[in-house]
């Protein structure tokens, strides 16, 4: 109840009262207002948020997946879309320059294996007919037996010097990292 208490005339003192209930009533519906005010607040920051938060993740998504294709299907021609603008642009940057890096290696290598797989072939050809005339012949005068034996010759220690030096280009490309430095180099001595 609410009371209000006025002073009257000669000591008497006059009192009125009103039921609070109304206002209950309506502090009740209001508290139930602000709860639901409040809930559906922090539902629509949740979900804001969740939006907010897949797109600010989205080029890393696309950087994992990217590299998820890679190394399931040894692909390296696929690209990110890469905006420099921000850190995750810079970082799908360099990721492509890396996967531009590995295409060129491999596509060196495949093109060091078919001059190799070439240059080996010369001389093993050569070296094997020269083995078979002389398995073969048996009436070759001794001087061209001994031009054919020190030609196979040649070519077994020419195959050694190639084979080694496959063997240490190998070695070294997988020890030295790549330097940016250009050097002369003669291809008449390659």
């Amino acid at each position: 109840l609410r009371v209000f208490t006025e002073p009257a005339a000669a000591g008497l003192v006059v009192q009125t009262f009103r039921s609070l209930s109304e206002v209950d009533r309506t502090m009740s519906n209001l508290r139930w207002i602000l709860l639901a005010i409040a809930f559906g607040g922090i539902g629509l920051a949740a979900i804001l948020g969740r939006i907010v938060s897949r797109n600010a993740t989205r080029p890393v998504q696309r950087l994992t997946e990217t590299a998820e294709h890679v190394s399931q299907t040894r692909d390296l021609s696929a690209r990110i879309p890469a905006d420099d603008r921000d850190e995750v642009g810079r970082l799908a940057t360099a990721f492509n320059t890396m996967l531009a890096a590995l295409e060129q290696s491999r596509q060196s290598q495949r093109q060091l294996v078919a001059d190799a797989s070439h240059e080996l072939r010369t001389p093993l050809t050569s070296l094997r007919m020269n083995l078979e005339l002389l398995r073969d012949g048996g009436a070759l005068p001794d001087e061209e037996r001994h031009a054919m034996l020190a030609r196979s010759v040649a070519q077994i220690e020419e195959l050694t010097v190639l084979v080694g030096d496959l063997v240490d280009l190998a070695r070294e490309e997988s020890a030295v990292a790549v330097d940016d430095a250009s050097q002369e180099s003669r291809l008449d001595l390659i």
